[in-house]
């Protein structure tokens, strides 16, 4: 007597196209992930992560490529590191004063960062180092301008950023020009060679029209500024307040400075305001007005162009700097509408008294507001912090002291 099966083995057996096709779905199943990984290049299916370095005080310091398995993820850096897997380049990645809210650079905004350097003592390079290892990491392309006769010392230390800080070694290239108008001058210069030439030169020479598109946000800064946290406040002041120009520091009173549409040259200075010069952010717009502005300047001469300054017992070579001071420092507020320029910190205490060389004043806007910046070269500001935080020089030379 034939055995009778099971009713489940009936229709297996009964139906053999319908077996045909469960076998090829789990053959299916089984290899489809094979197949779509064997059409991926091999360079793409390795996910480069990366990590920050955090240093000793807690501050971060540049951002490095790591190995999955090594990967670290510190509180405060979890959210850049999410965010960075699908980036292909750390130097996106931008620190900002709250550091739980990381922002990455913008596609197609591009940045370029000058610093206009003096290099006549070693701290200076320091300062310099400092700026590179802390504020530089949003910017696509960081010029050194010097004057000619620092090109060898800034050469050499252009090849030891290279060496040790090539992620941001590989953005930097110096330039050398005559130092006839100081800072301003290294400013000028390097902005006219990256196509950000005067209108009136523009009119005379058509070749440079259309250059300065290249940019659409700059940053100027001296080397009296060394960096003490790692920061990128300043363009991202530029995007909040939707501004021209962003400074550092600001002098005077900007309400009551937006009630007024102009002072005259003989104004006290005091009571005005304006924003300091060392550090400064523009848009692609405010840049061109200052190359239209400032830089379309000829030499200046008290004379000539401050004869205000009559009053005073200096000398002329002291009158002039003064002059130099007052049309591309003090008087630059003027050239952009009230509502399109910013400064992020006081310059001055209760007393009027500068924040340059005031280490009390300081140490509030550091302590209670994160200042990101020591002078050092005004006063006896470096000093008293060098004895009473001696640390905190140290926060953004991490990469050189290894």
């Amino acid at each position: 007597m034939k055995e009778e099966l099971p009713s489940s083995c009936v229709r297996w057996n009964a139906i053999p196209f319908t077996r045909i096709l469960l076998a090829l779905a789990l053959i299916f199943l089984v290899c489809h992930p094979v197949v779509i990984l064997s059409n991926i290049p091999a360079q793409d299916k390795e996910i480069e992560l990366y990590t920050l370095d955090f240093n000793p005080t807690g501050e971060s310091a540049e951002v490095a490529p790591t190995n999955s398995s090594t990967l670290i993820a510190p509180t405060a850096a979890v959210e850049v590191m999410q965010t960075a897997i699908t980036e292909t380049t750390p130097f996106g990645a931008r620190s900002v004063q709250n550091k739980d809210k990381p922002f990455l650079q913008e596609v197609g905004r591009k940045a370029l960062m000058i610093i206009a350097a003096f290099p006549d003592i070693p701290m200076k390079y320091d300062v310099i180092w400092s700026q590179l290892e802390c504020f530089a990491h949003s910017f696509d392309q960081i010029i050194i301008s010097a004057p000619t006769e620092f090109k060898e010392n800034v050469t050499q230390f252009v090849e030891e950023v290279n060496n040790l800080m090539p992620i941001v070694g590989t953005r930097i290239k110096a330039q050398f020009y005559t130092n006839d108008r100081y800072d301003a001058g290294l400013w000028c210069d390097a902005l006219t060679a990256e196509g950000f030439v005067p209108q009136k030169a523009k009119d005379r020479n058509n070749t440079a029209k259309g250059i300065s598109q290249q940019y659409e946000r700059v940053l100027l800064i001296n080397d009296s500024m060394m960096a003490i946290k790692k920061s990128n406040e300043f363009l991202e002041a530029l995007e909040l307040h939707n501004a021209s120009l962003i400074a550092l520091n600001y002098w005077g009173d900007e309400e009551q400075y937006r009630n007024f549409t102009k002072f005259n040259a003989t104004e006290t200075y005091n009571h005005r305001y304006w924003l300091e010069s060392p550090l400064r952010a523009f848009s692609l717009e405010g840049v061109n007005t200052y190359a239209d502005k400032v830089c379309s300047l000829p030499q200046i001469q008290w004379k000539r162009d401050c004869p205000h300054l009559r009053s005073m017992k200096n000398g002329s070579t002291i009158r002039d700097k003064r002059c130099i001071v007052e049309k591309t420092e003090i008087d630059v507020v003027n050239h952009y509408p009230s509502n399109k320029v910013h400064g992020l910190y006081p310059g001055f205490d209760e007393k009027y008294k500068t924040w340059s060389n005031n280490f009390l004043f300081w140490s509030k806007l550091h302590d209670k507001m994160g200042f990101p910046v020591v002078k050092v070269n005004s006063g006896p500001l470096i000093k008293d912090v060098m004895r009473r935080r001696p640390t905190t020089l140290g926060t953004c030379m991490q990469r050189r002291r290894k």
